[in-house]
Formats: C-alpha cells, sequence, structure tokens
C-alpha cells in the first residue's frame, strides 16, 4: 500500500463511527484493509469478502445493477460500494449515522477504482492480466507517437487479429460481463466519471449490451473509446491494458 492508498482509506477511518475499511477485487480478494477496532479482524474481513463476492456474482448473473449494499456484520453496520472490477467494504458502529456515512464515502469511488485496479496490477505482474509490452513501450518512448489501430489491434495470435478464420471462430461468442466491466473501469480511470455515460452509448451505437457483447465487434469498441481519451499517454495506456486483460479470455 503506498502513501497514496494509506491516505484514502485514512480519510474513511476519520469519518464519525467508521471503525473498518477493506478494499476487495471482484473475486473477492482482500487487497487492502485497515481497522480501528480489534473486534474487526483481516481473518474476519477475508471470509465475509469471499461471500461479498459471490452475493454481488448471483446478481450479476441475474442481470441486477447493485452498486451498494447495506448489511449487518457482528456487531457492526457494513455498507459496500461496488464498481466493477470490485467493492469497498466499509464496517461501522451500530448507532453510526450510515447516511452520513454513505454521502462521505461516496466520493472516494474513482479513487478506490484506481487502487483495485493498480493491486490487481502488482498481483498479477506475472500474468498477462496487466503485464507490459515492454518493447511496445521501449518503442513509443523513442518515437512519442501513438501507435496507429494497425499496429495495435493486429496481432497474428492476439484478441485483436485481423485473421478471417479467427473471426470467424469467435462470431458467436460472447465475452464475459466482468471483462466488459474491467474495461468500463479502465476508461474510468482515463476519463473520470463522465466515462461511464460515455461508454454505455458507445455499447448502445453498437447494438450491444454489457451482458451481452459479442467478440466481433470488440476491436470498433475500444476504437470507438479510445477516440474520447485526449491524453496521448492515458490513451496508449488504455489500449494496452485492455489488450492485456482480453488475452485472458483467449
Amino acid at each position: 500500500m503506498d502513501n497514496k492508498d494509506k491516505s484514502i482509506i485514512e480519510k474513511l477511518l476519520s469519518i464519525s463511527g467508521v471503525e473498518a475499511c477493506a478494499i476487495s477485487s471482484l473475486d473477492g480478494d482482500v487487497l487492502q484493509f485497515s481497522s480501528n477496532s480489534e473486534d474487526l479482524k483481516e481473518s474476519d474481513i477475508k471470509r465475509a469478502s469471499a461471500e461479498i463476492s459471490k452475493l454481488f456474482s448471483s446478481y450479476s448473473i441475474s442481470s441486477i445493477e447493485i452498486s451498494s449494499l447495506f448489511l449487518s456484520f457482528q456487531s457492526h453496520n457494513v455498507i459496500l460500494h461496488s464498481f466493477g472490477s470490485g467493492f469497498i467494504f466499509i464496517a461501522s458502529k451500530k448507532n453510526s449515522n450510515v447516511n452520513l456515512v454513505k454521502m462521505e464515502t461516496s466520493y472516494l469511488e474513482s479513487e478506490f477504482i484506481k487502487i483495485v485496479n493498480r493491486s490487481l496490477g502488482d498481483l498479477s505482474s506475472n500474468s498477462s492480466f496487466f503485464k507490459n509490452n515492454m518493447q511496445e513501450t521501449a518503442a513509443y518512448e523513442t518515437n512519442k507517437t501513438f501507435p496507429t489501430f494497425d499496429d495495435n489491434f493486429t496481432q497474428s495470435n492476439g484478441p485483436f487479429s485481423n485473421s478471417t478464420n479467427d473471426a470467424n471462430n469467435r462470431i458467436n461468442n460472447i465475452i464475459p460481463i466482468n471483462v466488459i466491466i474491467a474495461i468500463k473501469d479502465l476508461f474510468a480511470n482515463s476519463l473520470g466519471p463522465i466515462a461511464f455515460i460515455i461508454f454505455e452509448s458507445k455499447i448502445k451505437e453498437l447494438n450491444q449490451a454489457i451482458d451481452n457483447f459479442n467478440y466481433q465487434y470488440i476491436d470498433e469498441f475500444i476504437k470507438l473509446l479510445s477516440k474520447e481519451i485526449e491524453d496521448e499517454n492515458d490513451r496508449i495506456l488504455f489500449v494496452k491494458n485492455v489488450r492485456n486483460i482480453l488475452k485472458t479470455i483467449q
């Protein structure tokens, strides 16, 4: 946990009534945890996080979108904020003002998204999830130019292959919803809160749905999203990270 992450969690713990905070991935892995209460141990939070992950998954399978939940855990109230790639677990005293805690924590959501994505990158540094292509990075540092979409989207064995056979093989494939959500969170990191509105509009533009997105449209979709990112460095990083995410479902 770096100083920035600590600062965000300290802000949470400084809110009146809040006694513990955890940031978990969508799979229920606790990425960050801090507590002011001896009654709330990390082992307890890990077990609770695993169960909460199952709960969010069941809602997702049923196409029910849940952004927040209010639960009772041991002798505490628990507020959960879901944001696609993970969720925030905030435990407060039973007599605390829940509405006030909700209001004071919701504005930090974008920061939590960054923590989850960064933590997933650290945990998966030896896997393909957020692994950087060092040759591409070196080429960018040398040329300081944005790679064309042909360069970015034409790997012979990758998810953006131009191969007709690859396209035919995938024409009936649906991209898992958790992958689409992960892409949405990456897009939000580059563009901020407005990203969610743009993301949904681009999906509709392609006549797709977040839970029923056909693989054959992914190239065009990422191109549309990339054009919305003005900062060159952010745009390159976004495309690269999306490609790495899509490698996980090859």
